[in-house]
């Protein structure tokens, strides 16, 4: 799908919005953002990682929040856990700040609510998406982000979907310089690593590939 120059968006509040976070990916890509986010927090470099974590559930983002903070043993100043660690500091609707430390917020949205999906894409640079079916909930944040000229990558496999959204969106967010990057990972990751690490082995051996087949038994 599209690929283009990145988006003038300097007056965002968010760098990054993981929406679905409370799935098991959107979890496992919130703990890695924040991994990210403490390495860049604990750099010489002066920058900070404003994450936004949203949902359609205030009180499940905040478990989300509290769990991974706990997992990760950093402190959610939310909760009444003991001295943080890292400084992160959680709002609401973009009250995401700047500066040294390690920015975490929340936001709520909902894919049945436009208004929403509008408020939150245009209050980041890149959203990654992780609620599914795509089938279902995925097209109202595509359009939303190519509306707002925000840059989306997503987690799904449904090959049809992607089909579907590159017919109806990828003109329009190439015009607009916006990149749409599905299947970035989850469910399609391994067999696309499997696929590399085959080919790297046969040709280790001074072996090509040529044809694969797969044989799947249904028990």
């Amino acid at each position: 799908m599209a690929s283009a120059a990145i988006v003038d968006s300097s007056s965002r509040p968010y760098d990054i919005i993981v929406f679905g976070c409370t799935g098991n990916a959107g979890r496992g890509v919130t703990i890695n953002l924040l991994k990210l986010a403490h390495l860049l927090e604990k750099s010489k470099e002066d920058r900070v990682l404003r994450i936004g974590l949203a949902g359609r559930s205030r009180d499940r983002v905040e478990q989300l929040l509290e769990s991974v903070c706990r997992e990760l043993e950093i402190v959610n100043p939310c909760s009444s856990l003991g001295s943080s660690k890292v400084d992160i500091r959680t709002s609401d609707s973009g009250g995401a700040s700047s500066g040294k430390g390690l920015t975490v917020a929340i936001e709520i949205a909902d894919s049945t609510d436009e208004i929403s999906m509008l408020r939150m894409t245009q209050s980041t640079h890149v959203l990654i998406a992780c609620a599914g079916p795509f089938g279902r909930y995925g097209e109202a944040v595509v359009k939303a982000c190519v509306k707002t000229g925000t840059h989306y990558c997503d987690i799904t496999g449904e090959v049809p979907w992607v089909n579907s959204m590159i017919r109806k969106y990828n003109a329009e967010a190439i015009q607009k310089g916006v990149t749409l990057c599905p299947f970035s990972g989850y469910d399609c990751l391994p067999a696309e690593l499997g696929m590399y690490l085959v080919g790297k082995g046969l040709r280790d051996q001074g072996k090509d590939m040529s044809k694969l087949l797969v044989k799947r038994r249904v028990v």
